[in-house]
């Protein structure tokens, strides 16, 4: 439910309890925050507060991800060590 207090939704997700979320204000502050540390809560709520904003500061996009997304891996290390592949340049 949203009301002129909590102002309009800014995005919807469903996500896993695996994954993270990350929450950007127009003042540029971010917040990353694991989905599962947010409370479930009943249908007829307004919410939960995950961020807190200074004035007039918004929430501007909310995005869920794998903790592997920002490491550009997914946390498996079987690959490490493995040779280079043979387009790459051989040291002479």
């Amino acid at each position: 439910k949203t009301s002129e207090r909590n102002g309009p939704v800014v995005r919807l997700l469903l996500v896993t309890e695996d994954e993270e979320l990350m929450v950007i204000a127009n003042s540029g502050k971010m917040l990353r925050t694991r989905a599962s540390d947010v409370s479930i809560i009943s249908r007829n709520t307004q919410g939960v507060r995950i961020m807190d904003l200074d004035g007039e500061d918004r929430v501007v996009s909310v995005d869920a991800f794998g903790a592997w997304d920002l490491n550009g891996d997914d946390g498996d290390d079987e690959d490490a060590g493995e040779a280079e592949s043979e387009d790459s340049p051989e040291e002479s």
